[in-house]
């Protein structure tokens, strides 16, 4: 089991690595300061939904942020939105997409 201390220290982290304050973070989660305050000092622990949202917040998938730190990279707001969306297609469409993506490489 994952523990709160985990969770305190890897959004500090990430937080320190993306030079962004706590406050910032509150923000761009949709997370309110004081519920942010409270997870890092400890005072709540988060449930997987808010671990989520501090996630986007962070530019980082759920997988990312509970891996190691060499095991993957931050993505950017327009990267997360692009996940996202690809992940909700179906299989056809997402090899349509894949092959789009490969003729837009080619493309010069």
């Amino acid at each position: 089991m994952i523990s709160n201390e985990f969770i305190i220290t890897r959004i500090n982290e990430l937080c320190e690595k993306q030079k962004i304050s706590h406050y910032r973070l509150a923000k761009d989660s949709g997370i309110a300061q004081s519920s942010v305050s409270a997870i890092l000092n400890g005072k709540s622990v988060p449930t997987i939904y808010t671990v989520e949202k501090l996630c986007r917040g962070l530019g980082v998938t759920l997988s990312q942020f509970f891996a190691s730190e060499t095991a993957g990279r931050s993505f950017s707001p327009v990267e997360m939105e692009l996940l996202t969306a690809f992940e909700a297609l179906s299989k056809g469409k997402k090899q349509l997409v894949v092959k789009y993506i490969q003729e837009l490489k080619t493309d010069k």
